[in-house]
């Protein structure tokens, strides 16, 4: 948070809600007990470790009695950590027009210009997110970002051919056979996504 710390929020709350820390480091666990939280667990989180969290809160809420309704933590939990469902779609806008491009039919996307492209067999589409972003938005199976500008779809790759300088090419399936630069802090990358 920019201003604040999560300690510094829960002392400025008037009514205390009930916390689980999760977190990477064990530096703050004390700090996290003298403002009364429930929990606080450490990265990866043990599913035992979980569920002792989550049953202590649901004692917390039982024991306010029942004017205080408790959520259902285990639902709300499986929402959480839920698969994340990844893209199937992309738009791509042009002037008053707005056309649905299927991912299947995607073949990569790249970045020139200060734009983002969506590449198929067909044409290209200029679309609103970024590289990076659609690299948090698509299927990892599926695409991977194999140059700082580009993210290939798996589905479309026909070869690999050693480059220079530890890169690589990759060679697509379309009747052009685009080539597209993979660059060398990416091969090994690909190279595990592929098994090779």
């Amino acid at each position: 948070m920019p201003e604040l710390t999560g300690f510094q929020l829960l002392g400025e709350l008037e009514q205390q809600p009930l916390v689980v820390f999760t977190t990477a480091f064990d530096q703050h666990a004390l700090e996290a007990f003298q403002v009364n939280s429930i929990d606080y667990l450490l990265k990866p989180i043990e599913p035992a470790h979980l569920d002792r969290a989550i049953a202590k809160a649901e004692r917390l809420f039982a024991q306010a009695g029942p004017a205080a309704a408790p959520p259902d933590l285990r639902a709300l939990l499986a929402q959480f950590t839920a698969a994340p469902r990844w893209m199937e779609r992309i738009a791509s806008r042009t002037g008053d027009k707005l056309e649905l491009v299927d991912l299947a039919h995607v073949t990569h996307f790249y970045a020139s210009d200060k734009l983002t492209y969506a590449a198929t067999a067909e044409r290209n589409y200029a679309v609103d997110p970024s590289i990076a972003e659609l690299e948090s938005k698509l299927d990892p199976a599926r695409f991977i970002r194999i140059h700082r500008a580009t993210i290939l779809n798996l589905d479309h790759l026909r070869e690999l051919h050693t480059w220079f300088g530890g890169k690589m090419v990759a060679r697509l399936k379309d009747a052009k056979k685009t080539e597209l630069a993979v660059s060398r802090d990416r091969v090994r990358a690909l190279k595990d996504r592929l098994g090779v």
